[in-house]
């Protein structure tokens, strides 16, 4: 091109060709973020957590009133063996006293039946708690294989679209550079407007988006593709499919 010579103005095709890129390019980079939200975060993983989190703790729960009640009738035991001790070792001779140890062992022996009622009821508690706790743990596991095999099939995904990426970019630059700064402003004013979609193809007389008849004029004029012709109606840049 002689020197000083005014630049040709951008061609309807060389911006349509510049739009297929940014709609790929846009795609990628939607689904890029998807794979990234899915590989950070795990609701149905959450969801297990919390459920042998609770399990887990109704165990811990259950287990220490086992033991509590243990203690407890362990220190019955001994209180009432204590107490028989004393009532038969024949050195209280007192009928008041020996019927107070009496009265002392009843009471001994009624709290002991309590306490030995009590702790069947909580070994059955934490029984079925363990039960509960296994199966939140066997699906917790379930889950995290399943998700370890997905996110592996996600990061390969993810790795190939970033190599995509980067040759789409390297491409959509050198179209780019091929197009006059006024006419790549102009497109990428109507790319913000229209949704990312600047250029339409004129498809049997009519805008490919909006639908619209053009004229016979505007079609010839696309055609013929010596300057950028908008759509009529949607004011899209429209290219000769």
């Amino acid at each position: 091109m002689p020197p000083n010579s005014p630049t040709p103005p951008a061609t309807a095709s060389q911006l349509y060709r510049l739009q297929t890129f940014d709609s790929t390019l846009a795609k990628h980079s939607a689904r890029l973020k998807a794979i990234a939200d899915t590989l950070g975060h795990n609701s149905a993983v959450d969801v297990a957590q919390a459920a042998l989190a609770d399990a887990s703790a109704k165990v811990s729960q259950w287990q220490s009133k086992i033991r509590a009640f243990d203690l407890e009738i362990k220190g019955i035991a001994e209180k009432s063996a204590t107490a028989e001790k004393r009532l038969y070792s024949g050195i209280i001779t007192n009928p008041k006293e020996m019927a107070d140890l009496q009265k002392e062992i009843d009471s001994h022996n009624r709290h002991r039946v309590k306490l030995d009622d009590d702790l069947a009821e909580a070994q059955l508690e934490a029984e079925q708690a363990e039960t509960i706790r296994q199966k939140a743990h066997e699906t917790l596991h379930k889950i995290e294989v399943t998700l370890a095999e997905s996110q592996s099939s996600l990061i390969s995904e993810r790795n190939m679209l970033e190599v995509e990426r980067a040759n789409y970019t390297r491409r959509r630059m050198e179209a780019a550079a091929e197009v006059p700064p006024a006419d790549l402003t102009r497109y990428e004013d109507l790319r913000a407007k229209k949704r990312g979609i600047a250029v339409a193809l004129l498809q049997n007389g009519s805008c490919s988006v909006c639908g619209v008849e053009q004229t016979s004029t505007i079609a010839q004029q696309v055609r013929a593709g010596q300057h950028l012709v908008p759509c009529a109606s949607c004011g899209r840049i429209l290219a000769a499919s």
